[in-house]
């Protein structure tokens, strides 16, 4: 559910999905715990809210660059430039882009 510079693939869930991770990010969040551990983050990222942080930015940003975007590369070469320092660049961010803007199958859910 969470990352922490990484990107997260968001291609596998609709615009109503990454809405959905974004309340339940916003749920976590009104917690208040102090103590956050993703389930992926590039090393030496600390287990505090700025997973929270990140994913929601990340969530947001997917929502913009597919409105601003029509391309794989426009697409992919944004989301990079949003989040530089992110892992997963060539893994996450290039299947995004692929599935997106490039028509790339992905059917991960079963029937």
């Amino acid at each position: 559910m969470l990352f922490n510079q990484a990107h997260p693939f968001t291609c596998e869930v609709t615009a109503e999905e990454r809405q959905q991770w974004i309340t339940a990010i916003d749920a976590i969040d009104a917690m208040g715990a102090e103590v956050i551990i993703p389930g992926h983050q590039k090393p030496g990222m600390q287990f505090d809210r700025s997973s929270l942080d990140f994913t929601k930015e990340y969530l947001i940003a997917t929502e913009v660059e597919l409105a601003l975007t029509d391309d794989v590369a426009s697409f992919y070469y944004a989301m990079a430039e949003r989040f530089p320092e992110a892992d997963l660049l060539h893994l996450s961010n290039e299947m995004n882009a692929n599935v997106f803007n490039g028509g790339r199958d992905w059917h991960w859910r079963e029937e």
